[in-house]
């Protein structure tokens, strides 16, 4: 079975899904690969993945989803940056900041949201670098490059040099979808979704 993640889906909550499918299905060989959520969408419609954990949104219509999971976002700055010993934001706050974010291509839409709440506050922000993965990018944030947004649920993971603080509110949750071809009549695959179904499953 060839899963797509994205790295916040890489969750306590989907190692139980997985530990649940696997104690089911032993014989079941799992084939799990991070990628970006564009990527997973390119390997789905061309049969080279047969389920992908990624963010809305799907617009092909021989892709079927349903929602797993979302969380708030959160902003990741350096230790010792001038945000991070702020206790509360404001979007105005952010005038003037560079950013450290995933490659335009690759985005998939997740900073529209931020980037709008900013420039409707008249707070002027810019690309300061960017990166192919989230986990560059934590790194390059950790680093001094900049700052960014990210999902709560990657500030469960501490890295050295990171402060994470509360965003201003207005923003609505970042959603991850369980994606898979509508026509994929793979038992393995049934099998997989009724996992996600289950009292343990993210539903």
């Amino acid at each position: 079975l060839r899963l797509g993640v994205i790295t916040p889906a890489t969750s306590p909550r989907l190692a139980k899904v997985l530990r649940h499918f696997h104690q089911h299905f032993p014989g079941v060989l799992l084939a799990l690969f991070e990628l970006t959520s564009a990527e997973q969408l390119r390997r789905l419609r061309a049969g080279e993945l047969d389920l992908g954990l990624l963010r809305p949104p799907v617009s092909f219509p021989e892709l079927e989803w349903k929602f797993a999971e979302q969380s708030h976002q959160v902003l990741a700055t350096p230790a010792g940056h001038r945000l991070a010993k702020k206790r509360k934001l404001e979007w105005k706050d952010f005038d003037g900041e560079g950013l450290v974010m995933i490659q335009p291509g690759q985005q998939h839409g997740f900073y529209d949201a931020f980037l709008s709440a900013c420039a409707t506050a008249g707070a002027k922000v810019y690309p300061a670098q960017y990166a192919h993965d989230i986990q560059i990018k934590m790194w390059l944030i950790s680093a001094g490059f900049g700052v960014g947004p990210t999902t709560a649920a990657l500030s469960e993971i501490k890295r050295p040099g990171l402060i994470f603080r509360p965003l201003p509110p207005g923003l609505p949750p970042v959603q991850t979808l369980l994606v898979w071809r509508r026509q994929d009549e793979s038992p393995i695959v049934r099998n997989f979704l009724n996992s996600f179904a289950g009292p343990i499953g993210l539903d």
